[in-house]
């Protein structure tokens, strides 16, 4: 278990890292300006973009050995990113973070 663990701490610290910009924007959000506010918001999907990139790979790491389509956990269900439908939702995931980080970006 300790070694999945290790692998699980990038997840760990974007997360950390996403928690302390919501929390920035949530109670400085009528004292920072536009710029500012926009800076932190592109950072909060750029944290989100990394906990996908790193739980993809921590995914990609325990399902190494099946061919399984998805596997039950405590909280939920994993599903195999090397299958398709692991890779639509990935991609999907992915697709709709940068979307959103380019309209932040573009926003007037």
């Amino acid at each position: 278990m300790k070694t999945n663990q290790n692998k699980r701490g990038p997840v760990l610290i974007f997360l950390v890292l996403f928690i302390f910009l919501f929390l920035i924007v949530a109670v400085l959000r009528k004292v920072l300006s536009p710029f500012g506010l926009k800076i932190i918001l592109c950072g909060i999907c750029l944290t989100i973009l990394g906990m996908i990139i790193a739980g993809y790979r921590y995914e990609r790491e325990q399902f190494s050995n099946t061919d399984d389509i998805t596997r039950l956990r405590t909280l939920g269900a994993s599903i195999n990113p090397k299958s398709v439908a692991g890779k639509f939702i990935i991609a999907l995931a992915i697709i709709i973070i940068i979307a959103s980080l380019l309209a932040i970006i573009f926003a007037t």
